[in-house]
């Protein structure tokens, strides 16, 4: 990389470098280049030992068990093609049209390199009935707990969070609303303290540790550019549901965080098995119902997006460390 293309990066992402601050952060760009993997998805599989590449992907791979109505069978024949192609490894589909369920199906691949819990019902194993671990999707069920909070009136979108929270209302988070945290404007991606496990599964504590933590955290800003001082738009991943639920123990008269909140509202009443979070009402036990969820194939097959602006700030901790 040329010099005059590493100042134009940093400008275009608010993270202005002098010439001294170039020369001196080229060779670390450089080297973090070079190790970056061309996105080969033939050779990650094959390494895998899954997927379309995969020596494991012969016709007698699999097991696939359920049904369909007549006039959808070709939707079983493309799911059992996915299997005999080394596709898929564990998958499940249910399909409901006007009301009938008319597609439910569920399979695993039986090669010998199959580590996970399969879906497939052979003896001793799981069937059509088996949870699946999900990620993301929890936030969509966290919003429609919102939704019905505010609906009850116990809440606004546009509520300050320290209204609820009088706590969290400092280090630049006075301004913060409800809405600011669903739509992961709220700078809260990480917290300045680590969590662990044993945190989390005391969030139903007020005065706990992780309420402490959320509450002591500075949100993220950009530290120079066109944006300098701003709080930029990033994904929540790991965070939002739990900031979501100290705000909901203080919000609902019954003090219960999202999870308990989506059982005892939402799923109960539905008879939907959808959980979310440890302990409450109606807790699964999680070592032996869900099943397994399979990691990437290998380290290398995902390139973080966001390795110049760590390099920046590492580099220069004094001037651009406030980015964090």
């Amino acid at each position: 990389m040329e010099q005059a293309q590493l100042a134009a990066l940093a400008e275009r992402i608010g993270l202005p470098l002098t010439e001294a601050e170039q020369a001196a952060i080229l060779p670390a760009v450089e080297k973090a280049l070079a190790r970056t993997p061309e996105l080969d998805v033939e050779a990650a599989t094959a390494r895998a030992g899954w997927g379309p590449y995969s020596s494991a992907a012969v016709s007698d791979s699999y097991a696939v068990g359920g049904s369909v109505e007549p006039g959808f069978e070709p939707v079983r024949a493309g799911f059992e093609q996915n299997f005999k192609d080394g596709l898929e490894r564990d998958a499940q589909l249910c399909i409901y049209w006007r009301g009938r369920r008319v597609v439910d199906l569920w399979g695993s691949s039986t090669h010998s390199g199959h580590d996970g819990r399969p879906y497939s019902k052979l003896p001793g194993e799981y069937d059509g009935d088996t949870l699946q671990t999900v990620f993301s999707s929890t936030k969509c069920a966290a919003a429609t707990v919102f939704a019905l909070a505010q609906d009850r009136g116990l809440l606004r979108y546009d509520d300050l969070v320290s209204k609820h929270w009088p706590e969290f209302g400092c280090n630049g988070k006075e301004a913060l609303t409800i809405a600011d945290i669903l739509r992961h404007d709220a700078g809260l991606q990480a917290f300045d303290e680590p969590i662990s496990k044993e945190d989390v599964e005391r969030q139903h504590d007020p005065d706990g540790k992780l309420s402490r933590v959320i509450a002591e955290t500075a949100p993220w800003a950009w530290a120079g550019g066109p944006d300098a001082g701003k709080t930029p738009r990033i994904y929540h991943g790991s965070s939002r549901g739990l900031v979501l639920s100290q705000i909901l123990l203080r919000a609902d008269p019954q003090h219960r965080t999202v999870g308990e909140w989506l059982m005892q509202e939402i799923a109960m009443p539905l008879s939907l098995d959808f959980y979310c979070g440890p302990g409450g009402e109606g807790a699964i036990d999680w070592a032996s119902k869900p099943s397994a969820t399979m990691t990437p194939p290998e380290p290398e097959f995902v390139f973080a997006n966001d390795t110049l602006p760590k390099l920046i700030r590492k580099t220069f901790p004094d001037k651009y460390g406030a980015l964090l």
